[in-house]
């Protein structure tokens, strides 16, 4: 569902201010739903542990216009990265791909992948990706999709010291795409949080 079909709260009346819409995530019985205020570029942590985290994620899985980048990538392993990028817009979105490409690549330049190494990317198999380039593939898919909400679950997890700088950009490249759309980050360690995020502690959370 194209992003700006998303469920949310927060129209006013013709005339008066626009307050800002709120999206509003229903996760378990025993928290408060999730709220994530759209239309500002905010960034979300969602701290979770083995418990609260899949539960988490299947419920913003299947909620419309967010887009959940698993740490696996979910790429189709047999099907080349350029394959894997456009096949979500020809069956989801039946939308025009011309361009997809080449954006997705500049994407991908910009976290810091060499120019050479993304150019031959397109042709590559996925069994052939690095954990990182695995997950900028996946993440770069997410993109082209148009998200209202981006997701990214555990980013960071598994990368060496370089792949880390590369994953340290994607909250800037990402905002310079959709400078007002929100970008939220799962993760199970306390890490260390950027500047301007806001924090979301669902650790308390039962098994399901």
């Amino acid at each position: 569902m194209p992003a700006d079909h998303v469920a949310a709260s927060g129209a006013a009346g013709r005339g008066s201010p626009q307050p800002p819409r709120t999206l509003t995530i229903e996760v378990a019985r025993e928290i408060a739903p999730l709220q994530l205020v759209l239309d500002r570029g905010l960034s979300y942590r969602a701290l979770t542990n083995a418990m609260s985290r899949p539960r988490l994620l299947a419920a913003l899985t299947t909620t419309p216009g967010i887009q959940v980048v698993p740490r696996d990538g979910g790429l189709l392993a047999n099907l080349r990265v350029a394959d894997n990028l456009l096949l979500p817009l020809r069956w989801l979105r039946n939308a025009d791909t011309s361009g997809a490409l080449i954006r997705a690549q500049r994407w991908m330049m910009e976290l810091g992948i060499d120019p050479a190494r993304c150019a031959a990317l397109g042709d590559a198999m996925p069994e052939a990706l690095t954990i990182f380039e695995t997950r900028a593939v996946a993440w770069v898919r997410a993109l082209l999709l148009n998200p209202e909400v981006l997701v990214l679950d555990r980013l960071s997890e598994g990368l060496v010291k370089r792949e880390l700088l590369s994953a340290s950009r994607v909250r800037s490249v990402f905002q310079r795409a959709y400078p007002f759309r929100a970008l939220l980050c799962v993760v199970e360690d306390a890490e260390a949080m950027e500047a301007g995020e806001s924090f979301i502690d669902l650790r308390r959370m039962a098994a399901a």
